[in-house]
């Protein structure tokens, strides 16, 4: 008796070898090697940034893929969290969100459209002295500036924001003039790779 294997007899075998191949990882493990550093990476974007010592930094990450910025891309806003800084109750906070660059725009009027819009934020807006550097090569501006005291956001920032092509990435830290981390801030902005 001869019995006839279908092409469907075929194929069962061929899906089960294919189906046990190796389980696929999370990318973010990937920064364990950086000791006790962990790393965000969006590859939408292409951008990562790393977050240090876990035992006192958190962060999470709020991605839109209904709301698109204008180059298609998914809103994202990565919030990077500390513990509150000795003699305080206070949480010091920093955000990212990555955005379109819009055009024409230099680094001195994306500066100053991002003045403008914290000016409207933040009551009693008090600039200071504006910071001109690079992160991974490219262009970047910092400065820092305080206002009146606002609940549970604090009363000093600071401001970060990197020029990659027609992408900007828009870093905001806040705390307080008491306890504020901005060496901590500058480190997180200044790890900042482009993918």
């Amino acid at each position: 008796m001869t019995r006839k294997i279908g092409w469907v007899g075929l194929l069962i075998p061929l899906l089960l070898q294919l189906g046990c191949g190796k389980i696929p990882e999370d990318t973010v493990g990937d920064a364990a090697e950086f000791s006790s550093d962990r790393a965000y990476v969006d590859t939408d974007w292409g951008f990562q940034v790393f977050i240090p010592d876990n035992t006192t930094w958190g962060y999470s990450s709020q991605t839109s893929y209904q709301t698109r910025a204008s180059n298609g891309l998914p809103l994202v806003q990565v919030t990077i969290n500390r513990v509150p800084l000795d003699g305080s109750t206070f949480r010091p906070i920093m955000t990212l969100e990555p955005r379109v660059l819009p055009r024409n725009a230099t680094l001195e009027s994306y500066a100053a459209s991002l003045e403008e819009d914290y000016k409207a934020r933040f009551m009693g807006y008090r600039s200071e002295e504006k910071r001109i550097f690079k992160i991974a090569d490219k262009d970047a501006m910092e400065w820092t500036f305080r206002s009146v005291f606002i609940r549970s956001i604090g009363n000093r920032f600071m401001a970060t924001f990197v020029l990659d092509g027609q992408k900007v990435y828009v870093f905001l830290g806040t705390g307080l003039s008491s306890s504020f981390p901005l060496e901590e801030y500058r480190s997180i902005a200044g790890s900042m790779e482009f993918l």
